[in-house]
């Protein structure tokens, strides 16, 4: 989402801990803060944190701001202030799990069901291995570097 909202991310600062779960329940992560530079030179900070408790649900929350503006999407609403006037634009919009809608278009082959393309998914995924090789060199990751190798 931040990609699409504000462009393409050239570097990867990220910090990864295990702290909730133990290295016998999974290898993964629990505790992820990142910071990314954008082609466009903006920054933008992105944090994630798993918790043991099943009534916690899922908080999937992406703010922008700029100056007195901000836009906050989450999985049932985007919130926009400017001006001073905030606006829900979608707070009734019906939201799909991007997982299932991946699981539905692989079992069915039908490529129409997601929303992007192949080339975009891979620099999605380039971030993504960059956040994780930057976590283990503890320095900064050009994002080029996973997607010309």
């Amino acid at each position: 989402m931040m990609r699409y909202l504000v462009g393409e991310i050239d570097e990867v600062f990220c910090y990864e801990a295990q702290r909730q779960f133990t290295s016998d329940q999974t290898t993964c992560p629990d505790v992820t803060a990142m910071a990314v530079k954008f082609a466009n030179g903006a920054a933008g900070t992105m944090s994630c944190v798993s918790s043991l408790a099943a009534t916690d649900g899922f908080s999937n929350v992406l703010d922008i701001t700029f100056d007195d503006k901000y836009l906050r999407w989450s999985i049932g609403s985007v919130v926009v202030k400017h001006e001073g006037k905030e606006n829900e634009v979608s707070g009734d919009a019906t939201f799909k799990s991007a997982d299932h809608a991946f699981v539905e278009a692989v079992r069915l082959t039908d490529q129409s069901l997601i929303l992007s393309n192949y080339e975009e998914g891979l620099r999605t995924v380039a971030v993504t291995l960059a956040a994780a090789e930057s976590a283990r060199r503890n320095a900064p990751v050009q994002v080029a570097e996973l997607l010309e190798g």
